[in-house]
């Protein structure tokens, strides 16, 4: 994460405030460029020290932070909703921690071994997750 200031999110965020004067996440309010470098030195950077020691943790498992992924066509997971910055750091950083995701689609087109996932039950789909992404456990 050393490398922040190339990132494109950064890049944004000093336009942002260069046309607007200020960028918003969630609560914190960022108006100027050495806000913007404690903003990813300190927030993301502990949320990646913090991935790194203790996993994923969920604070409110009632709450919308589990991440809600899409499984792409080629079988990727595509963030979408809430938990994504989490997400994004493990993918992006190659982190080996287990998170949770809530799978709310997959693309029409994927197929697994040859046979569209949209005519496969869901435990052969479930099957092709735990393959891919490691351990899975369903809720009901």
């Amino acid at each position: 994460y050393n490398s922040y200031k190339l990132s494109p999110w950064y890049h944004s965020i000093l336009h942002q405030i260069n046309e607007e004067g200020l960028y918003k996440h969630k609560e914190i309010v960022i108006k100027s460029k050495s806000e913007v470098d404690s903003f990813f030195e300190d927030y993301l950077g502990g949320m990646i020290k913090s991935l790194k020691k203790n996993g994923y943790v969920i604070e409110d498992e009632s709450s919308n932070d589990i991440p809600k992924v899409l499984i792409g066509r080629n079988g990727d997971l595509i963030k979408s909703g809430n938990g994504c910055h989490r997400l994004a750091i493990i993918q992006e950083f190659n982190l080996k921690c287990e998170y949770p995701i809530q799978i709310i689609g997959i693309h029409k087109k994927l197929n697994i071994n040859g046979i569209n996932a949209n005519i496969l039950d869901l435990s052969q789909v479930d099957s092709f997750i735990v393959s891919k992404f490691g351990k899975h456990i369903s809720k009901n």
